[in-house]
Parts: structure tokens; sequence; C-alpha cells
């Protein structure tokens, strides 16, 4: 919250967004209602991870690609408004709609929105999966595709 802003304004957290980022579990997993921030809180925790780490990968899974798209879009602008030596200190590499690379070309931090129907097997990713009743919806095949991704 200290060193950004989003859309001019300072970033105010909520608790559960602040214990949530502070939770370095392995699996995460959290009950909650729309609309309340879940998306950018993942999207900020992925764009620091990038900030600070070479050769790592975020990979936002939701329902469709124009749903996992917003996050990149999120953490687009929240690098944007970030003080000049941040980004002077690591560079965009590659932005996409569909991803957004940070860091240097020979090992990039990889922000990347996956839809549900995508393959993960074989990315070393850390794995950011919305809109989980979806997958419990669309049946048994839907819900071993959501238990294989995670």
């Amino acid at each position: 919250m200290t060193f950004g802003s989003y859309e001019g304004e300072p970033i105010l957290l909520d608790a559960w967004q602040v214990d949530f980022l502070h939770d370095h579990s392995r699996f995460r997993a959290l009950e909650k209602a729309p609309q309340i921030g879940f998306s950018w809180a993942c999207a900020l925790e992925a764009t620091w991870e990038a900030l600070l780490f070479e050769n790592t990968t975020a990979s936002f899974v939701s329902v469709d690609q124009r749903e996992a798209g917003e996050k990149i879009l999120y953490a687009r602008k929240a690098y944007a408004e970030l003080p000049a030596f941040f980004q002077e200190w690591v560079p965009i590499v590659r932005d996409g709609v569909e991803d957004f690379w940070l860091g240097s070309a020979a090992a990039p931090a990889r922000l990347l929105s996956i839809p549900a129907t995508s393959a993960l097997r074989g990315r070393k990713t850390h794995v950011y999966m919305d809109e989980s009743d979806f997958y419990k919806d669309g049946g048994e095949a839907m819900f071993r595709v959501a238990l294989g991704r995670i």
C-alpha cells in the first residue's frame, strides 16, 4: 500500500486482503462473495512477486479468457502507477492482452491469463483460480479439471 496508487488514489486494502496476502501457504482457498476484490488482491500479489523475482510465472485461471485477462489488466494498471524507479529497475518485457512480462528478456517474470479449458500440465507456475463454483456446477468432469489444476 505504501509504494503505489491505483487510478490516482492510494491503495487501501481491507483487513481480509492483508491477511490473504500475508498467508504464504502452498494452498489457499477462500469462500467469498462476488465483487469483493479477490481478483485485485491476486493481481497485486503476482505483480509484486514479478518485481522481486526473475523467472517466475503466475497464471490466472478463470471461467473464460476475458475473466482471466481481467487480472492482467489490474496488474498492468498497478504497475503503471508505481514510482518510476520501480519501472526502471524492472521494465516491461512484453505487454499483451493475455500476458504481461517484467524484468529481463533472458529470465522474465510472467503473468499469464489462462481460460479454464487450457491445460497447465508441465508448467511451473503459481495458479490463481477464480470462479471455482463454475467447475462444481459444470459436473463431475469439470470438477476433476479443477482438482487437477490444484
